[in-house]
């Protein structure tokens, strides 16, 4: 479906700009011959030529013939149009002399453009052409080339497995002496860097195993440091109540009971002291006996371990003395006062703290050397990689020049000219076996094709800004109103033909008007909506005409209908029916007391009446917003089936939105190729923003043919042919004949009609139902006895008034 709209849209852009694509394709033609008379004949100048030998392993200084196997062909193509050989050809006496391009100031530049070489697609057979009026300079010029090309390879095809060894060698040289420079490169580094010397790919490895030993050691420091902070703090908290603190001490952190024979939380301290300490002692021995393992005992992480070992033992037989000293002055101090214990317990807490800190500091100060070193180590390892590296690749470089060294053949140093090409010319370029290059009915199509083309560049152009509606598709994608009908374009003057005539006479718009009317009935039934209003976005979109016509075809299917020009601006329905306007609606909305019978005019069509507009007032606007003409319309209503107003623009004047909301519902009729997007979509919503219900839209004046949202070819051949002509059989009615079942006041107190009841289900039940029945009407004189007519369907009765007089 998605294809088949593709084309369909192509098709209908293509049929709309048909005189464009048509002038564009007539301009291309002529362009042809102007092109055809100016050049003349335009021949083809060739030689075909082929290369034999094989291309040297090495590329030569020039770079001239440097080519593989596989490409050989094709560089010897790009030899042919190369700029340094054509430079060649156009100072050749035979050439400068030439007519081809002397008026040409970029000599070289025209023949590489124009000049084709190109290699046979089965062989690699080149051939070299060029395209010119004058046969003979051209065969004279391609020849050129051809010599030049020649003489060329004779010059610069002499490489020689001598000059290969040689350009060989001295690369060999060049690549030994990067070699050399690299290793003395990495002795340099080495030797400036012991870090790297005993162990230059495992000393960044390394280096980060200590850092997180000194790590894991600075952690252990501050937990130390933090836990003894956290007891002098408590301890100065009970510094008030010795005896408590005593026990606090007494049970390393928390408050135990009293015991007979109470221990010393000093010397505690120190007992706990001394076996952290020969904890440390002990954990650092074994670490040493472990690193021994692998390494010498000069290594430095050893040397730090001994030292720190020196430490801790010193530090051991401190507490050890301390304690001694402790237990002496204990015993002598014993019975003193609780008050200096507690002062010496927390001056002890103090002094463990102190110590925590040291400690936690000199840790710190290691980690970060030993970061630094750790940082120091990875640069230097990148740094050995990379000189490394160049070693590495300096050396594979060597191996292979070397090798290819090996390979030559020596045996052939003395053929000075073994790899020299030869190029054997098949065919020379001569005028005799010129060809033509282009006919003239190929350069003809050509620009017709150039002018068919710019034409639907042109015509694609201007349907992309083109805005006018052109069929349903153009309409839902403006305004979200369903369609209610199409009525095709009619060649009837208004000025000529009434709307009545016109009727019988255009059999397409007869049913196009049914087609309406039936729309109109299933969307709004009469009981729900009798005041129907017809308006359109612009002047010239032909609402009159569909609002004649709607009334027609309602008249047609039995309902009475009266049409009310509400166009107090510029009246159309007068000229529609060619009626006197004179006296109309301004008269009953300005005096109240005229009977509307001697406003209302009868029509040739039996049930159709039109209320003109009559004088046109100063105050349109206002006269419509009055209340006596919403009095008006609902007297009206209470008389006639339907009601149609036809009202001005909606864009042009206020008047049409007034209208729109004293109506039950509007028809928004839109011209085809007339009305455009933007107006149509302002119209709805100008409607929409009074609060009136848009019934839908009908698409005015639909001309046949392709490019259009409907045709109607067949449907209205169909209907022309079997469309049941306009019922006369009705006698003709008076507005003073009918009345309603409901009195009305004022001007209505005089108009009085008949009506017989009917059975209204059947007229909207089925759009063939509605034409069965204005049929049966229109040939049936009387109905049956029991209320049917003689094709079995309800009689309706309808008002028969007589002809009004007017005065």
């Amino acid at each position: 479906m998605g294809e088949d709209l593709s084309l369909r849209q192509i098709l209908t852009v293509a049929w709309r700009g048909r005189w464009i694509l048509l002038i564009c394709t007539m301009l291309g033609v002529y362009a042809g011959v102007r092109r055809i008379q100016s050049q003349g004949d335009i021949w083809k100048a060739e030689s075909r030529l082929y290369v034999q030998g094989q291309a040297p392993t090495v590329m030569g200084a020039d770079g001239l013939l440097a080519s593989g196997a596989r490409n050989f062909a094709n560089t010897q193509a790009a030899v042919l149009r190369s700029v340094a050989l054509l430079q060649l050809v156009v100072i050749r006496p035979e050439v400068a002399a030439s007519v081809v391009f002397e008026e040409e100031p970029n000599k070289v530049g025209w023949l590489r453009e124009n000049v084709d070489v190109n290699v046979g697609r089965d062989d690699d057979v080149l051939s070299v052409s060029l395209k010119s009026a004058a046969v003979e300079d051209a065969c004279v010029i391609v020849n050129a080339i051809v010599e030049e090309f020649r003489s060329l390879l004779n010059k610069r095809g002499e490489s020689t497995v001598r000059e290969m060894l040689d350009v060989k060698t001295a690369r060999r040289g060049k690549v030994q002496a990067e070699l050399d420079d690299c290793i003395e490169a990495k002795r340099t580094f080495l030797a400036a860097t012991p870090m790297m010397a005993a162990d230059p790919t495992g000393t960044a490895e390394y280096e980060n195993n200590v850092l997180k030993e000194y790590r894991a050691a600075l952690t252990m420091a501050e937990r130390a440091k933090e836990a003894a902070q956290h007891a002098l703090e408590e301890a100065q908290a009970l510094k008030d109540r010795p005896s408590v603190l005593m026990r606090f001490v007494a049970g390393n952190g928390s408050l135990q009971p009293r015991r007979n024979d109470p221990v010393d939380p000093e010397l505690l301290d120190l007992n706990r002291d001394i076996d952290e300490a020969e904890d440390q002692v002990v954990r650092l021995q074994g670490r040493r006996l472990e690193l021994l393992r692998d390494i010498t005992e000069e290594h430095p992480t050893v040397k730090q371990l001994d030292q720190q070992l020196e430490v801790l033992n010193s530090r051991v037989a401190e507490l050890n003395e301390s304690k001694l000293a402790f237990t002496s002055s204990s015993e002598e101090l014993e019975g003193s006062e609780e008050q200096a214990d507690t002062q010496a317990i927390i001056a002890t807490l103090e002094k463990r703290v102190e110590a925590a800190s040291k400690i936690a500091s000199e840790e710190l100060t290691r980690v970060e050397a030993q970061r630094e070193r750790t940082a120091k180590a990875s640069q230097y390892m990148l740094e050995f990689s990379r000189i490394d590296d160049d070693v590495e690749r300096a050396r594979e470089s060597l191996v292979a020049i070397s090798e290819e060294i090996g390979e030559l053949n020596l045996a052939e140093i003395g053929n000075e000219r073994l790899n020299q090409m030869t190029v054997d010319v098949l065919d020379p370029a001569s005028p005799e076996t010129a060809d033509p290059a282009s006919s003239k009915a190929r350069t003809l199509a050509q620009f017709m094709i150039l002018g068919l083309l710019a034409g639907a560049a042109i015509t694609w152009l201007r349907a992309m800004l083109d805005q006018r509606l052109r069929g349903e598709v153009d309409l839902a994608r403006v305004i979200p109103a369903p369609l209610l009908g199409v009525l095709p374009k009619s060649k009837l003057r208004p000025d000529k033909v009434d709307a009545i005539r016109a009727w019988g006479e255009h059999r397409a718009l007869a049913e196009a008007a049914r087609g309406l009317r039936t729309a109109v009935y299933f969307s709004l039934p009469k009981a729900e909506g009798k005041l129907i209003h017809v308006t359109s976005p612009e002047k010239g979109d032909g609402k009159s005409t569909v609002s004649a016509n709607l009334a027609i075809a309602m008249a047609q299917a039995g309902q009475t209908v009266l049409i009310i020009d509400g166009d107090l601006r510029s009246p159309t329905q007068n000229k529609v029916f060619h009626l006197n306007n004179e006296v109309g609606l301004s008269d009953a909305l300005i005096d109240p007391d005229i009977p509307l019978a001697d406003l209302i005019v009868e029509t040739d069509l039996a049930g159709l009446h039109v209320l003109p507009t009559g004088p046109v007032p100063s105050a349109p606007a206002e006269m419509l917003n009055s209340r006596r003409f919403g009095e008006l319309l609902d007297g009206l209503s209470s008389i006639y089936d339907r009601i149609i107003v036809d009202s001005p623009p909606v864009l042009l004047v206020t008047d049409s939105r007034v209208i729109a909301t004293k109506c039950d519902a509007t028809i928004l009729v839109v011209r085809v190729d007339k009305s455009t997007s933007g107006a149509t979509a302002a119209a709805y919503e100008r409607l929409s923003s009074v609060g009136a219900l848009v019934l839908g839209a009908v698409l005015n004046a639909m001309p046949k043919g392709i490019g259009y949202g409907y045709g109607y070819g067949y449907g209205y051949g169909y209907g022309a042919q079997y469309g049941d002509p306009i019922p006369e059989a009705r006698p003709r009615q008076s507005f003073n004949s009918l009345q309603g079942p409901a009195a009305v006041s004022g001007p209505f107190v005089e108009e009085s009609r008949e009506i017989v009841a009917v059975d209204e289900e059947m007229l909207f039940a089925d759009a063939d139902a509605v034409e069965i029945l204005a049929s049966s009407e229109s040939t049936s004189s009387s109905s049956s006895s029991d209320g049917t007519t003689g094709k079995g369907l309800p009689s309706r009765a309808v008002a028969r008034p007589s002809k009004r007089r007017r005065t």
